[in-house]
């Protein structure tokens, strides 16, 4: 990335690729003044490289300047769909309410069917710190994004505890009833499901879903604490294959693959790693890939 940006320094692409091997290799603050200089060095009339260069900038918690190239292309594309609601949601997260607001009445005069501009919208609906709040209108725009989104667990969950909130708890049993047979391993959503029985009175399915959501909380926590061992070292190769064990054990078998992955793409010596990640792929009937094969005895 830096020789292309020795040939090309306004290369966007290139400037947002550095950031992210530099965040690989844990390097933040120099992945935040990458993205400082693509921000000025943003020129180009077509939002893409702008939409992607405001979310690297979200991750570090750049919002203000965030915000400001989001201004920015708005003001050069106003009529752009996705860079009017990147930039009502950044309103919202900077407390902006009524700019957002505006943004997302605009969006909605258009008629265009969006779930995340109807989720969005319902978010700010439902901040209890927005002066115009409505949880009746709230409501039906996240039904409205549940139903180009159907099973869509963020919704869900943001739908099921404004039913707890207007004490509404046979229908939030129905909305994390409805979730959980997209996420039966979801603690949280257990978790709710229990206290909305609870809240109900209906105590003997309180008890049952704590007792399920009991072993899938402590798996979560383990996972929260392994998880942590890794970020700290990323290069170790010990804290990768405990974070990956603990996801087959508990038959996360994706979970787990993906982190094999990271852990090929951090681990000096890669041996163990890849007899892990052969061990998996011959459980699921698949061939260990060539370019692996090197690092086997």
């Amino acid at each position: 990335y830096q020789t292309l940006l020795n040939r090309q320094p306004n290369n966007i692409s290139a400037m947002i690729g550095l950031n992210r091997a530099y965040r690989g290799l844990n390097r933040n603050a120099e992945a935040i003044k990458v993205l400082q200089s693509a921000a000025s060095a943003l020129v180009s009339q077509e939002p893409k490289p702008g939409l992607l260069l405001a979310s690297e900038l979200q991750q570090y918690l750049q919002n203000e300047q965030a915000l400001q190239l989001l201004e920015t292309l708005h003001h050069n594309t106003p009529d752009d769909h996705d860079v009017t609601l990147k930039l009502a949601f950044a309103y919202y997260n900077q407390q902006q309410f009524d700019k957002a607001e505006a943004l997302y009445t605009a969006l909605l005069a258009t008629q265009k069917e969006d779930a995340k501009m109807y989720r969005d919208y319902a978010i700010l609906l439902a901040n209890p710190l927005y002066i115009k709040r409505d949880l009746a209108k709230a409501e039906h725009y996240f039904l409205k994004a549940l139903q180009r989104e159907s099973g869509d667990v963020g919704i869900m969950e943001r739908l099921g505890s404004l039913m707890m909130e207007q004490e509404r708890y046979r229908h939030a049993i129905y909305v994390y009833s409805n979730l959980l047979t997209g996420v039966p391993d979801s603690a949280g959503a257990r978790l709710a499901l229990a206290n909305a029985y609870a809240r109900s009175g209906d105590t003997e399915n309180a008890r049952r879903q704590q007792e399920i959501a009991k072993p899938l909380a402590e798996r979560d926590q383990q996972e929260e604490r392994l998880k942590t061992m890794v970020s700290r070292q990323l290069a170790n190769e010990e804290a990768q294959l405990n974070l990956v064990h603990h996801y087959l054990q508990n038959g996360q078998y994706t979970r787990a693959y993906q982190q094999l992955q990271i852990a090929l793409a951090h681990c000096r010596d890669k041996g163990n790693v890849v007899r892990e990640l052969k061990s998996l792929l011959d459980k699921m009937g698949l061939p260990l890939p060539k370019t692996y094969q090197v690092n086997l005895p």
